[in-house]
């Protein structure tokens, strides 16, 4: 379709839009033309014709923005129950390492307990693992030097 004669039918259809009586169904039907309307003009043009904030009365507008709402709260959410139960699983890992550690070597350094803490959970899995194979507190110092965090 020309580009004239979508803006004409746009301009046409906006006029008819208008003279409908009731306020409710004149919403609905305009937030539906500004939805169609938005997929070949753009919003400068569409705001020409039709008023910006009729779509936000719109119960189709409500229904769509509404859905799209507890979409991103349940991502949201999942997103930080995810990251809740890393930072669990890594706080309850930690511990038990360095418990393992100092019963093992004895004291250790500061240094090497705030290595060991800033370590992730599958980085602390992996030194526990590694934690059989170690015979001295200089092999776990080497470890994590390996790994990036010396």
């Amino acid at each position: 379709m020309e580009e004239s004669v979508g803006v004409s039918l746009l301009a046409n259809v906006a006029r008819r839009v208008d003279i409908i009586e009731d306020r409710a169904e004149r919403n609905n039907v305009a937030a539906c033309l500004q939805l169609l309307a938005g997929i070949n003009f753009e919003k400068s043009l569409i705001n020409l014709y039709l008023r910006e904030g009729v779509m936000r009365e719109s119960v189709v507008y409500q229904s769509i923005v509404a859905e799209s709402m507890r979409k991103g709260e349940q991502q949201g959410l999942e997103r930080g129950l995810k990251l809740g139960l890393q930072r669990g699983e890594q706080r309850g890992e930690s511990p038990l390492i360095l418990r393992i550690l100092t019963r093992r070597f004895g004291v250790l350094p500061n240094g090497l307990v705030e290595r060991v803490r800033q370590l992730g959970t599958i980085q602390l899995e992996s030194l526990g693992e590694a934690l059989l194979d170690f015979e001295q507190l200089s092999e776990v110092e080497d470890w994590l030097g390996e790994i990036g965090h010396g």
